[in-house]
Order: C-alpha cells, then structure tokens, then sequence
C-alpha cells in the first residue's frame, strides 16, 4: 500500500504532493484495477484488489484511483489537526496565534 514508502508525502495546506517515482506505480494501479493488467507491484496489490472490488468499468480507472488518493490523504487529515474543535483547542489556537 501507499502507506509504506521510501521517502514521505509532502502536505502543504491540504495539498498532497507525491513523489514523482509513484506516477508509474499508479498508473499500474490504474490499469490492474481496470483489469486490463495484472503487472503490479507487492506492496500495492491489496489495496488495488480493494479498489478493484469497488469499480465501476464504465468509468475511468486513473481518476477512481487519484479519487481513492485523495480519500486516504483526507482520512489521514481528519487525525492529525494541531487544535481540535473543542474548547482546548480552540483556546490553543489562539494562545498560537498570539505568539505570531
């Protein structure tokens, strides 16, 4: 899976920026999900055979899978905020903000 990589996943507010070494590794995605490939590499054949369960032919593979990217980026975003919307850290927040 995507998750394991040599070098990390650069996010600058809220935009995911991959490594350009990957581009090929998704465009096997692509084609294995659309079952035109079986050329795939370990690490990311779960996930593709996940994706693959859950696409519709008659759409296009290379944006299911940049759509299934973005859904995994967006799950990891949900978890990793520096100041929750709670009091705490609506306070920390502020307290931040005042230090600039």
């Amino acid at each position: 899976m995507l998750e394991q990589r040599e070098q990390p996943v650069f996010e600058v507010m809220g935009l995911a920026v991959l490594p350009a070494r990957l581009k090929e590794d998704l465009a096997q995605v692509a084609a294995f999900v659309a079952g035109g490939s079986e050329q795939l590499k370990s690490e990311h054949r779960d996930w593709a055979e996940e994706l693959r369960l859950t696409y519709d032919s008659r759409g296009d593979a290379e944006e299911f899978v940049r759509q299934a990217i973005a859904a995994k980026f967006l799950r990891g975003q949900e978890d990793c905020g520096v100041f929750k919307q709670t009091k705490e850290g609506n306070d920390g927040f502020r307290r931040f903000l005042n230090r600039l």
